[in-house]
């Protein structure tokens, strides 16, 4: 579970390279409730290009992390500041590590958007 650790703290870092080169040269970033699909590493930088402005910081705060293999699952907290407000949005998704790279095949995460567009909705009140 090496790289999981490692893309814990790019992440946390806002390293954006060191995201990207986490991955195999055709691994995937899916976001699945969205259905947004980023596969290779030019297409990952991309995307991290256009959301990763506006973060100012962001931590994970990990509730669970199971690995068997070449498969880990976790559930997790993304607490961060992007363009001035504060968010912290359950997140649950499942790393696919290659066997022989110990890169990013797979990142599939679900993020709770109900819980965004609800958090948002009450700071309008």
């Amino acid at each position: 579970m090496n790289v999981v650790q490692q893309i814990i703290d790019a992440w946390s870092d806002r390293d954006w390279n060191t995201v990207v080169e986490l991955f195999t040269p055709t691994g995937v970033l899916a976001i699945v409730p969205t259905r947004q699909r980023y596969q290779g590493h030019e297409a990952i930088r991309a995307h991290l290009d256009e959301v990763a402005n506006g973060i100012e910081s962001l931590s994970f705060d990990i509730r669970q992390l199971t690995g068997d293999g070449s498969i880990v699952t976790f559930e997790r907290d993304d607490v961060f500041v992007y363009n001035g407000r504060e968010a912290r949005v359950p997140v649950c998704g499942v790393f696919e590590i290659g066997t022989d790279s110990n890169k990013l095949r797979v990142d599939r995460d679900r993020i709770c958007f109900v819980m965004v567009y609800t958090r948002r909705d009450k700071r309008k009140e």
